[in-house]
């Protein structure tokens, strides 16, 4: 039996969107088996406001994913984060 392909997300944002609504981002998430479900696990990154799990390790299972967005790289990351500012007319 084939093992499945999982995408490679190194030096990614991850922005996952959870059954019931939640949402969590994470840097450089692999995937993990835990007690025999797969897991994705990264490290929740610094946005606009300091959020208390700035810098966890964050696990989450990946059946409870409903969509996921993949950004590119940090800096693009940071950079969707800053407030747009309305051009000076």
């Amino acid at each position: 039996m084939k093992k499945p392909k999982f995408p490679n997300f190194s030096d990614k944002v991850v922005a996952l969107y959870l059954a019931g609504g939640s949402s969590v981002a994470m840097h450089s998430p692999t995937f993990e088996t835990q007690a025999g479900r797969l897991f994705l696990v990264g490290i929740v990154p610094k946005g606009p406001s300091r959020h208390w799990a700035v810098g966890a390790r964050s696990c989450v299972a990946w059946e409870s994913v409903d969509n996921y967005y993949v950004i590119d790289s940090m800096e693009n990351y940071r950079d969707r984060q800053r407030p747009k500012r309305k051009p000076k007319i």
